[in-house]
């Protein structure tokens, strides 16, 4: 450290004397020990979860569509009675022209009738059917099931029926607003 001495008229200031006074430099700035913070942590996010992804089911599957004969039809209209289903009329009353049947008994005709061929069917569509129709057809294929030992398929609406069906034995009757067709499968 260097000391300067100053003469004069300098007092000392603790004894208020003529003597040279002695000024010092000031002291260095104290060093600190430089602090080393760790590293800010990162937020903490919670999970992110995700919904498995939705499995959609297949679309339905169309059904086939029914063959149609080239023939053309009259437009069909509203009708009380149930008619037998021919070619691609669809229940309304046209007139067809089609081969004469061979089952024929010493040349005379044996005539058929193309809504019922199974009177025990009809007896119990007769007595089945009421003024539900998803009733009806249960109601009939419990009871044609078991009185004719056969499995037998059953359709019931309101008013309207339309099928096509190739069945050896079946019957179609309605009552009040319900129609039925019943064939064994």
């Amino acid at each position: 450290m260097k000391q300067t001495t100053a003469w004069g008229n300098a007092l000392c200031v603790l004894c208020n004397c003529h003597q040279p006074q002695i000024i010092c430099p000031p002291p260095p700035p104290a060093v600190c020990p430089r602090v080393v913070c760790p590293p800010p942590r990162p937020p903490v996010c919670p999970p992110i979860y995700c919904p498995p992804p939705v499995v959609c089911p297949p679309p339905p599957v169309c059904p086939p569509v029914p063959f149609c004969h080239s023939q053309i039809c009259p437009p069909c209209g509203t009708h009380t009675v149930p008619v037998a289903v021919v070619g691609c009329c669809k229940g309304c009353a046209c007139s067809v022209r089609f081969k004469r049947d061979s089952s024929s008994v010493n040349g005379l005709m044996l005539k058929k009738n193309l809504l019922c061929n199974n009177d025990q069917l009809m007896t119990i569509m007769e007595k089945k059917i009421g003024t539900n129709a998803t009733e009806a057809a249960f109601a009939i294929k419990k009871e044609a099931d078991s009185e004719l030992k056969a499995k037998f398929s059953v359709f019931c609406a309101m008013n309207d029926l339309i099928y096509v069906a190739h069945a050896e034995s079946f019957c179609q009757h309605k009552k009040g607003d319900i129609i039925c067709f019943a064939y064994k499968s």
